[in-house]
């Protein structure tokens, strides 16, 4: 098994009065356990530094992604546009089921942007960096310290409020202005004035480039408001998430890629290794449906429903099964029991092609 390793100078630490961060990181990710936030192994020292030990994401993060999304539009022509709206819906999905769990376990990260969300190799977000992370079971830490990174800190952070579960969801808004621009919402000529910008925002009065779909300019809208109670999803019952989940309007609507793990373990022996797995579009006549796709060892694939985890359908795998690409995220599996054509927006056709090609091989 690969880590990453996090290292840390023990001297810088002691100068910069940092040791309550690090204590706080460790502790705060040695209990969240979560899909969609890094796993935590192990931390040790030496007598120069200190190690955390976690699990290794070799997808790179979702910056990158939005760079490179935006460099490949800019290329073709089109301006103002990164992520596509199935990519961010996708994502922002993945973000929403990361904020919940932190949020019932009294965690609020503080610092949450593109680059702290990493990419597992099968295109899956984790949540990382909890440096910053506020434990609201800590009564010793200090919720009014400035935390946060210029572009995405809320409001009341920089009017020295106390930082709550609002303060993540005003940087989410953020994020998924950026995926769909390819810029965050609040530039100025420097951190100052960036600052003010954020200050004297209006919800009502933004302007949205033209790229963006109204639907989404209504849950960005909604997610950056000034007063933090009235922002999407800030209440502290489970209403809040639900609201969230069900999106700003009934067009924009994340719920569909919503899954419990919890019933695609059912669907799984307990010898059969799952080799590849991810939320697909499958198509049909009239219409394409979002489903969790899992191949396994045994090998097949086997087809869920993205938001109950229902099984659907099963499609064995033999010498004979061919995969005809028809695009960079789009395939169609050929087998005996009929043509299924699926559409992955995160993961290439070729990543599928080969999983595939080896699960039957072995």
């Amino acid at each position: 098994m690969d880590f990453a390793v996090k290292v840390m100078d023990q001297g810088f630490i002691r100068k910069e009065n940092k040791a309550a961060f690090v204590l706080t990181e460790r502790k705060v990710m040695s209990r969240l356990v979560h899909p969609n936030i890094v796993k935590f192994y192990c931390s040790f020292r030496d007598t120069q530094s200190l190690y955390l030990a976690m699990e290794l994401c070799r997808g790179g993060d979702l910056f990158g992604v939005i760079r490179d999304e935006y460099k490949k539009n800019q290329e073709q022509g089109v301006m103002d546009t990164a992520c596509s709206l199935e990519m961010t819906k996708f994502y922002v999905a993945e973000i929403v089921q990361a904020l919940e769990y932190m949020h019932t376990k009294h965690v609020i990260h503080r610092d949450l942007k593109p680059d702290n969300l990493l990419l597992s190799e099968d295109g899956h977000l984790k949540v990382t960096d909890f440096g910053t992370a506020k434990d609201q079971d800590d009564t010793n830490s200090d919720i009014n310290q400035f935390c946060g990174t210029v572009s995405y800190v809320s409001p009341e952070v920089l009017h020295d409020k106390p930082a709550t579960r609002a303060c993540d969801l005003w940087a989410l808004g953020c994020i998924i202005f950026q995926m769909l621009t390819g810029r965050t919402p609040f530039v100025a000529e420097n951190d100052y004035l960036t600052f003010q910008v954020i200050i004297n925002h209006s919800s009502e009065t933004f302007e949205f480039p033209e790229s963006v779909p109204e639907d989404a300019q209504d849950l960005i809208q909604k997610l950056l408001i000034q007063e933090p109670s009235e922002r999407i999803g800030a209440s502290q019952d489970e209403a809040g998430y639900a609201e969230l989940k069900d999106g700003a309007s009934e067009h924009w609507t994340v719920a569909e890629y919503f899954s419990d793990d919890a019933f695609s373990e059912t669907c799984i022996s307990d010898d059969e290794q799952v080799r590849f797995e991810a939320k697909v579009k499958i198509h049909s006549k009239m219409f394409k449906r979002t489903r969790e796709l899992i191949l396994t060892d045994a090998p097949r694939l086997v087809v869920l429903s993205a938001w109950s985890g229902k099984f659907k359908k099963e499609i064995f795998l033999t010498a004979d099964t061919k995969i005809n690409t028809i695009g960079q995220h789009t395939f169609d599996i050929i087998s005996p029991s009929g043509t299924f054509r699926v559409t992955d927006p995160i993961n290439l056709t070729q990543n599928w092609v080969r999983a595939i090609t080896d699960a039957v091989s072995d």
